[in-house]
């Protein structure tokens, strides 16, 4: 009775050990175990196979599911890590390159506007100085000082006109009516 309880436990133990066991290949040949701990080098790993066997094993013959439960890259796992980080490195840069020429495509974009505002302003500021200096020679000409001169006494001798015309019809029209007032009482009209 003792060995057969001894048995079964065993035979428990086993089947307990079985299912937890990981799977795992060296060198493509497949093991079913543990690969339990890792060197202070980080060049061997000890693995433990399902019937207790343990031994050291180089991590290079390990596959690369151990090797990533481990923590440990092969030189190729390395060189494609090393080429995804130069890739990404890449895009980073293209990136970065891209936003400084937005940057410099909108200040240079900024100088033209600037530039062309400064150009209008320089244009109206000569514009309003080639008018000055035609009223300032027209003013300084006496040709021009006698005809504006002229021309204001025009203005004036018409306006003094249309004044004149205008009392000559208010006196007109008041000396009718004084006339009709005059024939309507001569009528009897008014008293």
């Amino acid at each position: 009775m003792k060995a057969t309880l001894t048995c079964l436990l065993l035979s428990l133990i086993a089947l307990t050990s079985l299912q937890a066991a990981d799977d795992f290949y060296i060198k493509g040949v497949h093991f079913r175990g543990f690969v339990q701990k890792l060197s202070a080098d980080g060049t061997t790993a000890y693995v433990t196979d399902i019937n207790s066997t343990s031994w050291w094993e180089p991590v290079a013959n390990l596959d690369s599911a151990s090797r990533a439960k481990l923590g440990v890259a092969t030189s190729t796992e390395k060189v494609a890590l090393a080429e995804e980080r130069a890739r990404l490195a890449e895009e980073k840069a293209a990136a970065a390159e891209a936003k400084a020429r937005q940057q410099a495509d909108y200040l240079q974009r900024l100088q033209i506007v600037e530039a062309e505002a400064r150009a209008n302003t320089a244009y109206l500021a000569s514009e309003q100085a080639a008018r000055d200096a035609i009223a300032a020679k027209q003013a300084a000409d006496p040709r021009a000082i006698a005809t504006a001169t002229a021309k204001r006494i025009e203005q004036a001798r018409l306006r003094y006109q249309q004044q004149l015309q205008a009392q000559e019809l208010q006196l007109f029209n008041a000396l009718v009516e004084v006339q009709q007032l005059e024939l309507l009482r001569r009528l009897g009209y008014l008293k």
